[in-house]
This record gives C-alpha cells, sequence and structure tokens, in this order.
C-alpha cells in the first residue's frame, strides 16, 4: 500500500479487469492463508496475492489463466554471516523466515527442515524479522525480494539454487462454483493480453525496480484506463438474501429446534424466498427489539406474529395478514384458579406475560400494572407458570395450545374471556421505505428482488 492506496501487480491487473468487465472492485487485506478458504465460503469473489498454480490448490478452488512466472530466492544482510553463501547446503542449521502457507513455506520445510522454518503472517513480517536477527535468511518469490532489495540496500539476494525449486504460475483464486466470473475473467485477462496492458504493467514495475514505495501503474498513468474498453459486460448470478429478525419463541409460529429455525413465519417465508428466488436467512432476537431494528434497517423483514395495530402502522408497514388470533389464559392444572369462570375471579394474581405482545398490554389494562409480570421470551413466561411465581399466563391462543399440548398433564387453557380481547391479525412487518418488499391485501406477490 502507498498512501492507504492499494499498489502492486495484482492490484494494477484487476483495476483493468474490472474495466473491461464494466464492474467495480473492492480489495480486502486477509493474511496470505486465509484467502483459499474465505474464497471457498464465498466471502470474497477473488483472491489476488501471487497465488502459485499447484494441483492441490485446484482441488480447492479454480484458476484463472496465469499471468506472471516466478521462482523462489534466498535474502540474507549484506553485513551478516551469510553475505558471501555459495550453496544452500551452507545455510542448513540456519534459522529460515518465510510467509505462512507460501511456496517458500513448503520448500524451506523440505530443504532446510521444519524445526528451522519459522512462518510469519505477512512478507513484511518476514523481511522485518531478517534485519532484526530473528532468522538469518528469508526464501521468497524474486520480484518480491527484488521489490524489498530496491527498498532496503542492506538486503542481498543470493546467487544459489535450492533444491526442489521450479518455475511457479501465478493465477488469481476464483471459488468452484462460480464458473461465470471464472470465464469473463479470462475473457478479459485475452482482451488486455492482446492490448499489451499486461505487458506494460510488468514493465512499469521493473522501470521503479519493483520500489514498494512507488506508486502503481495506474496510479501513476490514470489515462490509460480511459484506453480499455468494456468487452463483457459481468453481472453477478448472486441471489439476494432476505434478512429476517424472529424470535423463535413463539410456537407454533416461530422456534427452534437443534439450533434450525422452525414453524409457521419460517416456513411461509422458506416459501416467499422460493418464490422470488432469493435466500432467506433467520436472525434472533428479542421481540420488542425487532421493529426497532426493521425501522433501522437492520434486518429487511420481522417475522415473529407481529399483530397489526394502528401504533405499530406510525412505525413499520405490514404485509397482508396471514393468521387470526386470540389471547387466551393459561395455568397449571393443579391451580387454585382452575376453576375460574370470569376474569374477574384472577384478581389480585400475578400474571406472566412476554414483554411488548398484545398480551403484555392488554394484562396491564385488566389487571394493573402491578400485576404483570412481563418477561422477554415465552419460555420464561411459561416456566414461571410452572413454578409458580405466578398465578396464570396471558398469550396467544396457538402458543398456549402448543405448550399445553406439549405439556398435556402440567398446563390447562382457562375458558374465559378478557376485556378488551378482540381477533388480531398477524402480519409481516417492514421498514416504511422498503416499498418494494410487500404483499398486496390480495395476496399477489408484488415483491423486488433487489429491495431498495
Amino acid at each position: 500500500m502507498v498512501a492507504d492506496s492499494y499498489e502492486g501487480i495484482d492490484m494494477d491487473l484487476w483495476k483493468a479487469i474490472s474495466k473491461a468487465l464494466g464492474c467495480k472492485y473492492n480489495f480486502h487485506v486477509m493474511d496470505f492463508d486465509s484467502i483459499i478458504n474465505d474464497i471457498q465460503s464465498g466471502k470474497h469473489d477473488v483472491g489476488a496475492s501471487g497465488f502459485t498454480v499447484t494441483d492441490e490448490r485446484k482441488e480447492m478452488i479454480n484458476f484463472t489463466t496465469t499471468y506472471a512466472k516466478a521462482h523462489q530466492v534466498a535474502v540474507v544482510l549484506k553485513a551478516g554471516p551469510h553475505a558471501d553463501v555459495k550453496s544452500y547446503e551452507e545455510l542448513l542449521g540456519s534459522e529460515v523466515g518465510v510467509e505462512s502457507g507460501t511456496t517458500g513455506y513448503y520448500l524451506s520445510s523440505n530443504v532446510f527442515g521444519e524445526e528451522y522454518v519459522t512462518p510469519y503472517n505477512t512478507y513484511t513480517d518476514v523481511i522485518e524479522a531478517l534485519k532484526r536477527g530473528y532468522v538469518s535468511v528469508v526464501i521468497l518469490d524474486d520480484l518480491v525480494a527484488e521489490s524489498f532489495v530496491e527498498k532496503y540496500t542492506e538486503l542481498k539476494i543470493l546467487d544459489i539454487e535450492i533444491p526442489g525449486d521450479e518455475t511457479e504460475e501465478y493465477a488469481f483464486a476464483i471459488k468452484k462454483s462460480n464458473t461465470k466470473l471464472l470465464q469473463y475473467t479470462n475473457k478479459a485477462m485475452e482482451y488486455l493480453e492482446g492490448m499489451g496492458v499486461i505487458d506494460d504493467i510488468f514493465a512499469y514495475y521493473g522501470s521503479i525496480g519493483y520500489d514498494p514505495q512507488e506508486e502503481g501503474y495506474f496510479s501513476a498513468h490514470p489515462e490509460k484506463l480511459d484506453d480499455i474498453d468494456v468487452v463483457i459486460q459481468y453481472r453477478p448470478d448472486i441471489k439476494y438474501t432476505i434478512e429476517i429478525a424472529s424470535n423463535p419463541d413463539f410456537p407454533p409460529y416461530d422456534y427452534t429446534v437443534s439450533g434450525q429455525f422452525e414453524g409457521i413465519d419460517m416456513d411461509i417465508w422458506r416459501g416467499i424466498a422460493h418464490v422470488l428466488d432469493c435466500e432467506a436467512n433467520f436472525n434472533f432476537m428479542e421481540f420488542d427489539s425487532i421493529i426497532n431494528a426493521i425501522d433501522s434497517k437492520k434486518y429487511d423483514v420481522g417475522a415473529s406474529g407481529f399483530t397489526v395495530t394502528d401504533e405499530r402502522k406510525e412505525t413499520v408497514n405490514f404485509s397482508s395478514t396471514y393468521a387470526v388470533a386470540y389471547q387466551k389464559v393459561l395455568l397449571l392444572k393443579n391451580s387454585p384458579l382452575v376453576d375460574a369462570k370470569s376474569w374477574e375471579d384472577l384478581k389480585g394474581y400475578q400474571v406472566a406475560v412476554e414483554s411488548g405482545t398484545t398480551g403484555y398490554y392488554i394484562s396491564a389494562d385488566v389487571f394493573g400494572d402491578s400485576s404483570v409480570s412481563p418477561f422477554n421470551t415465552y419460555s420464561e413466561v411459561i416456566e414461571s407458570v410452572r413454578t409458580g411465581h405466578v398465578g396464570f399466563a396471558v398469550l396467544d391462543d396457538l402458543v398456549a395450545v402448543s405448550y399445553v399440548e406439549k405439556n398435556p398433564d402440567m398446563f390447562t387453557i382457562l375458558d374465559v374471556e378478557l376485556p378488551g380481547a378482540e381477533a388480531e391479525y398477524y402480519a409481516f412487518v417492514f421498514n416504511k421505505a422498503s416499498t418494494k418488499l410487500w404483499i398486496t391485501p390480495t395476496e399477489r406477490w408484488r415483491i423486488s428482488k433487489r429491495p431498495e
């Protein structure tokens, strides 16, 4: 990097490739031996860091057309005890510095023995170790070595051959399944080769002595990018991922089994995502934090049995409704309240509710704030009933049924009506500004694959 700008042959090649593909680029810093794993996982599109083409790496990723050749050299201090070494054998028993995961690392381990090899995260660390005397010699690619020797005059490249050192070919690494990007990149590189752009980039770095303190080719000659035409327009075949916030403690609507999100809401969104050719990703949140997260655009959708209310409509948009619910009273079968005939018989007892739900507000109105015990999850609500810390719980009917069916000998639903407990309609919540992601009351999909 020069003045916080990414520079170098690989960077300039990708500036040119991106121009030829009519797309933008973004560079990310990583430890070298972590890059291939990130390419495999899809975290990044391309690995560009002087990757040597090897059969082992080919099993994990695809390589583009090669763009450079290199071999391994040994670098020492001019004033050090190894400055006049004529053979690799004179270095046996010496401490060797390498960058982890590189060809130099594996070659040095074979030639000098693993016990003498010290791997570092970056070539800068490798050279610094040599300058400080932590290692006696470093093994690295020839052009990289020339770059550091140009920068630090106290270094020199030894004129020796290292057993097993063969000419390496450099290429960019791309995920195996991303064949479109591989084909388009190779097409762009073929065009750049024919235009002489790749040769010009290498010639420029040779002219500055591969000095890493000098600005790169296109930084020095930005007008050269204007000479590159868009030869093939690249658009990634990436499915949009809909980020869904949910509190999976609301069976049968939202719950987890072995860490997997399940329930009515989850299955509806898996179906919606399939219809839209998108991915659905579920995220755990406390129920009364979800609307704020949607409002702040942290997530795309809130799916956790949200009752449509005028108050919430001021903050979020609602989809078409998909379920109707009523508030019910759940209590222990052996509770002294089990024979209650009216909500008035429940007065004076503590009532458990999930914070922020319809049950919370109705209970506060009917029984008074002082009688209401709010909890973050329905599991905590049910546990408070089971342990006798509260007299009963108020919750949605299907949720109450779910817990009773799971524990038929322990819980029951009281057949009483609560004042103000009217039919509620469930819908999904969206950010007010996300007008492209919504469902009409007539159930006809009008959802964009790319929400704004």
